[in-house]
């Protein structure tokens, strides 16, 4: 179960990491004059996109180095790196096409 921890914190800070990030963004946005105004300075959006892949990276490697080696693991990582691209791109282009973000 020790283990599971590391797959459990993962996820969590992957998933707070990205809806804190969209909520400071909307936030930002509401607030200012314009509906199409800048919220997050780009460079910081894609790096705190940046660091939350980082977080999940690192705990799912640490969650791996603590276990045996096998295909089965392996075959369960990249499942976790591809559901969380998915993710991502479920967010962020959710919010992005819903808000109206660079919309023409």
């Amino acid at each position: 179960m020790i283990i599971l921890k590391n797959i459990h914190k993962a996820w969590l800070t992957f998933t707070t990491i990205l809806i804190c990030e969209i909520v400071v963004d909307y936030l930002i946005r509401i607030n200012k004059s314009t509906p199409y105004a800048l919220g997050l300075d780009e460079n910081l959006w894609f790096s705190i996109q940046i660091v939350a892949f980082s977080s999940f990276t690192f705990f799912l490697i640490k969650h791996y180095k603590e276990s045996s080696f096998t295909l089965k693991r392996l075959l369960f990582a990249v499942a976790n790196f591809l559901i969380s691209f998915f993710l991502y791109t479920v967010l962020i282009f959710g919010y992005i096409i819903n808000s109206g973000i660079d919309s023409f």
